[in-house]
């Protein structure tokens, strides 16, 4: 998660249980949507970060299949 989303999530989450200690039991009826929301977000976190490592191995691969060929002019320059 990025640190403004686990701020935020931080934040949501201190002021349910304030409220919930400060004004009895309604606000316990709002955690479980709160986790439900934290547990999404961090869900979407994992999938995005999912998709970029799969688009980095598929670049990999990509790298691995291009071939490189190489003029007599750029093997006298490398070799040097």
């Amino acid at each position: 998660m990025t640190p403004f989303v686990t701020f935020a999530t931080a934040l949501v989450l201190g002021l349910a249980i304030a409220a919930a200690l400060l004004f009895g039991g309604a606000p316990l009826l709002v955690l479980p949507i709160i986790v439900a929301a934290v547990l999404a977000l961090w869900f979407s976190g994992v999938l995005r970060r999912s998709r970029h490592d799969r688009g980095l191995a598929h670049h990999r691969e990509q790298a691995k299949v291009d071939k490189v060929e190489f003029t007599e002019r750029d093997k006298q320059t490398l070799t040097r």
